[in-house]
């Protein structure tokens, strides 16, 4: 069995692009076909991880919107009637505040 502390510690910090490219050298240098074997299925591992695209999750980002939302309430603003971060009416542009 073939040990790489450098590619191990890339699979734990879940940096698999990396660690498939380091399995990738150590495949030049494995001596015996077991030797190949176990680094071939370890970086097939790596890439297959990498190549997993995760869908974020609804709720999660539901949760972080009503948090906001509550937050902004609790401050006394009311997205409905202003917009907090340009100081201008909701609906309205910099240009209609400029012209009153």
């Amino acid at each position: 069995m073939v040990h790489d502390d450098k590619a191990e510690e890339l699979e734990a910090k879940g940096l698999w692009r990396r660690a498939a490219n380091r399995w990738g050298e150590l495949l030049k240098q494995a001596a015996s076909d077991e030797a190949r074997q176990y680094v071939t299925e370890r970086r097939t591992a790596c890439i297959r991880k990498a190549t997993i695209t995760r869908e974020p999750e609804r709720d999660l980002i539901c949760a972080i919107r009503t948090a906001a939302t509550k937050t902004l309430t609790d401050m006394g603003i009311d997205l409905k009637k202003e917009d907090p971060l340009r100081g201008i009416q909701h609906g309205h542009t910099k240009q209609d505040k400029r012209r009153k």
